[in-house]
């Protein structure tokens, strides 16, 4: 059975922590990538050394300015209490690495990290990565991403992430870390690097697309598919999936069931299927085609803008995340069109709809 130690008793207390660490929601202005919860630690005040971070995770002196990234000076980190696993096991989380550094930059290059003692270290994300205007407090961010990792032995683990200034103490960074799990190996299926073909069985099942353009299926069974990077084609399965399209353009049918999808980065297209989905599209200009459930569509400020065809009034709901509320709308009819915005930021556009249809504080919900 798969172990889910995420944050989502509002606390830390499958976790220790050191340094500047919190819990955040949606308001904080990024969307949990699972449940409502998710974890926070930064590089600003609260901070501790780096010696006493590679102490808190079990390494070295001298580990993290091995990274090769520059001088470490402060961070803060968080360790999962000790997992027991067999070979086989797989272990992911979704991170998202966020920064007011200037970006590229080779100098002042803070960046995250995980640990997986006794050993495995593994750089997450750095002031090199691909950044996308960030809907938080921090001037960029990376958004979500899934870390995976396949335990070559059995036995017990300490799996830690960190996130640490480099150089200088003035601009700082941040880690959001939520929806850690441990998958069984037979319950897990993973991708390579190629674009492949995965078939969900008629159990619960977990599968990684990883790399490359992917066609997954997610058959019966309550699944958990990532497409990951690249065009995938997802098909969800005739029960409730949670799905994460990942980085590219693409194509996710969420089926039968009462499915969560979050399109990840990309112009994805999202077609909800019969059941009762909450359809998070993530940066990109998606276009999601509602079906027969009573759907919820999160609007995401700084996120591109989406087209939602097929919107039905007393059936279809539209969430407010982050900072907006339905007083900061406006709502603008085009023919046959109404478009949602909000400080001069289309959000999305309705297809087929009437303002007097759309512009109704009961389609909204607050996320």
């Amino acid at each position: 059975m798969t172990n889910i130690l995420g944050f989502e008793t509002g606390n830390f207390i499958n976790w220790n922590t050191i340094g500047d660490a919190s819990i955040e929601t949606a308001a904080f202005g990024s969307i949990p990538s699972q449940g409502k919860f998710q974890a926070l630690i930064t590089n600003d005040v609260g901070s501790v050394s780096d010696s006493e971070i590679e102490n808190f995770l079990g390494l070295n002196p001298g580990t993290i300015d091995g990274f090769g990234n520059g001088d470490a000076k402060e961070g803060s980190a968080l360790t999962l209490k000790p997992i027991t696993v067999k070979a086989g096991d797989v272990l992911s989380f979704d991170f998202n690495f966020l920064t007011d550094e200037l970006t590229p930059d080779s100098t002042f290059k803070d960046f995250a990290f995980v640990s997986i003692t006794p050993n495995v270290l593994s750089n997450l994300a750095d002031t090199n990565s691909s950044f996308l205007l960030s809907p938080t407090g921090f001037r960029e961010e990376t958004d979500y991403n899934t870390f995976t990792y396949k335990f070559p032995t059995g036995g017990t683990y300490i799996v830690g992430m960190a996130v640490v200034d480099v150089e200088d103490e003035l601009l700082e960074s941040a880690l959001l870390v939520d929806n850690l799990r441990v998958v069984p190996k037979d319950e897990v299926i993973l991708g390579k690097s190629n674009g492949e073909t995965l078939f969900g069985t008629t159990d619960n099942d977990t599968i990684y697309g990883q790399g490359g353009n992917d066609r997954i299926f997610g058959s019966e069974g309550v699944n958990i598919l990532y497409g990951g990077a690249g065009d995938d084609l997802i098909f969800g399965g005739s029960n409730s999936d949670t799905i994460y399209g990942g980085t590219g353009n693409d194509q996710i049918f969420s089926s039968g069931g009462n499915n969560t999808v979050y399109g990840g980065i990309g112009n994805d297209l999202i077609d909800t299927g019969t059941g009762n989905d909450l359809v998070v599209g993530g940066f990109g200009n998606d276009r999601i085609r509602l079906g027969g459930g009573q759907d919820i569509v999160v609007l995401e400020a700084r996120k591109g803008t989406d087209t939602i065809l097929n919107f039905k009034a007393g059936k279809t709901s539209l969430g407010l995340s982050g900072a907006l509320t339905f007083s900061n709308l406006t709502f603008n009819q085009s023919s046959d069109t109404v478009a949602i915005s909000a400080n001069g930021e289309v959000l999305a556009v309705v297809n087929n709809a009437q303002v007097g249809t759309i512009a109704s504080a009961s389609n909204f919900v607050t996320i």
